[in-house]
């Protein structure tokens, strides 16, 4: 937890391998984020971290369903399971009527919704959620926060949340804080 601008989105973009440390590493066991190739890197995103952003950029274009299978789509294609398996998430949140629409027909805190089922349909042993509430009223935001804490128990991932928010922060196992460039 921080502040605006301490730096907590681009720790949580060095801890998914979008960006790059400056000096020093980020590990998960023996593996060096930093030293991998692209491909090595695309599938550590693919099975070992996940991250849902502020934003939940769905592509527009796809319906919700394709959005939710998105990783999938682009791995290995279509299969029927894996399409069960998205409806059955989409069923779990409320939005199995909204399978096959256009993502602009959703409102925000739904958006959201389907950006989380994106990131953990392969269940990655890390979730990594960047400010998941910051463009939602607070009912929204604790639907999206009991949702993330709610997956994070079904499947005994780790679950990692940056936020400003206290109300948030307290709803966690531990809260760490950034305070100028320090980690607490």
């Amino acid at each position: 937890m921080g502040c605006s601008g301490t730096g907590k989105s681009t720790l949580l973009h060095m801890m998914a391998g979008i960006d790059h440390p400056s000096h020093g590493t980020i590990a998960l066991g023996d593996l060096t984020i930093s030293s991998l190739s692209f491909h090595q890197k695309i599938e550590f995103l693919q099975k070992s971290v996940s991250i849902v952003l502020q934003q939940p950029y769905l592509i527009s274009e796809l319906t919700v369903l394709e959005n939710v299978m998105l990783k999938e789509i682009i791995s290995s294609g279509v299969t029927s399971e894996s399409k069960d398996r998205a409806l059955q998430l989409l069923t779990e949140i409320g939005l199995e009527g909204k399978a096959n629409c256009l993502p602009s027909t959703l409102s925000g805190g739904q958006q959201q919704r389907v950006a989380i089922l994106r990131a953990i349909f392969h269940v990655p042993q890390f979730l990594l959620a960047d400010e998941p509430t910051g463009n939602l009223d607070e009912a929204s935001g604790d639907r999206i926060i009991n949702l993330l804490l709610h997956y994070k128990k079904k499947y005994a991932m780790g679950l990692i949340i940056s936020t400003h928010d206290i109300k948030i922060a307290q709803r966690c196992d531990v809260i760490l804080k950034i305070e100028h460039q320090k980690l607490f």
